[in-house]
């Protein structure tokens, strides 16, 4: 348990100095559901579900999260959203931001028996403070039933600390 704890401590410091890095969010909302701390772990999971809200593990967590503070009706939403409604699955494989740029690599998964329907992807690189520095967009093509594609995007830009991306 001292270890959770001290890991906690080191994540809540990572998202202090970074607080919309969405690999440092899903840490420390993974902690505290090791540490069993419902009540600091469901803001955790809603910040995360802001940035990355078509990945299946992070609405896992906030439903997750829901349940563990007994909030039946939001529970079993995002439990719906994960399992049957979620368009595709959006998973980041690689963020590299760099000195004057930042590169975003990663894979759309069509989770349902039938094809998906076309969609853009909308990638906002944003710095430290949560700033939008730049957009960027990608065309997902239809994906066959239970199929990947992946995506990748550039941002030419200083700054970049993050990303978050919604659905257009």
């Amino acid at each position: 348990m001292q270890g959770l704890r001290q890991a906690a401590q080191a994540f809540e410091g990572g998202i202090k100095l970074n607080p919309y890095y969405r690999d440092g969010l899903f840490n420390l909302a993974n902690t505290y559901l090791q540490l069993n701390d419902s009540t600091s772990m469901l803001p955790v999971a809603q910040r995360l579900v802001r940035a990355d809200p078509m990945n299946r593990m992070s609405l896992r967590l906030l439903a997750f999260s829901h349940q563990r503070v007994g909030h039946v009706d939001s529970t079993l939403y995002y439990l719906r959203m994960a399992d049957s409604t979620l368009a595709a699955d959006i998973t980041v494989s690689e963020f590299g931001p760099q000195d004057q740029s930042a590169e975003i690599k990663g894979l759309v998964t069509n989770l349902r028996s039938t094809p998906s329907k076309p969609f853009k992807l909308v990638f906002e690189f944003l710095n430290a403070k949560g700033e939008v520095l730049a957009t960027q967009s990608t065309d997902i093509p239809a994906i066959a039933s239970q199929e990947t594609t992946q995506f990748e995007l550039k941002a030419i830009v200083a700054g970049v600390a993050a990303w978050r991306y919604h659905k257009e």
